[in-house]
């Protein structure tokens, strides 16, 4: 599963840079402004069962790999049955699955409540519950910082007093 995660620091300049259809539809302004967020470096953990990452087959600088990248990067593909995988490995191997059925179970109702809400915003008492997931020692383990992605920008410092002013005009 490689799919990006991208953090975004909502800033005055940033909220009001994305109403611009320019910025919305370039991706050099999207940078500058910062909309859209900073992607973050991805942990890997080891596949459900393993105690290794398996590595990638063949050279990762080979042109053949180098395509398979921007293919798989420009589908945004995603491993539709890793949590099936999961569940099966955890049965076979009698430990408990990650993530939990009763948070499954929760992330369900929760799924259904939003997807049934409907224009008259009834509300709805969630009956389900679960207790607090814990990360997975990969992901505890990593020195990974993302603090850097949630820094405020220079430009967007020295601009928000400027947003202001115009917005007052």
């Amino acid at each position: 599963y490689q799919c990006p995660v991208y953090l975004e620091r909502f800033t005055k300049l940033s909220m009001n840079a994305r109403k611009s259809y320019t910025v919305r539809n370039s991706n050099l302004l999207q940078w500058l402004f910062h909309v859209g967020g900073r992607r973050l470096k991805l942990i890997r953990n080891p596949p459900p069962g393993q105690k290794t990452i398996i590595p990638f087959a063949g050279s990762l600088w080979s042109p053949k790999a180098a395509i398979r990248r921007l293919i798989r990067g420009e589908l945004g593909v995603q491993d539709k049955v890793v949590g099936i995988a999961e569940m099966a490995d955890a049965i076979k191997t009698g430990r408990p699955a990650f993530p939990s059925s009763d948070f499954t179970l929760h992330l369900n109702e929760l799924t259904l409540a939003i997807q049934n809400a409907g224009p008259q915003g009834v509300s709805h008492k969630l009956t389900t519950s679960f207790a607090p997931v814990e990360p997975m020692p990969g992901t505890l383990n990593a020195k990974v910082d993302n603090r850097k992605a949630l820094r405020i920008p220079l430009l967007a410092r020295l601009a928000e007093n400027l947003v202001d002013r115009m917005h007052r005009m």
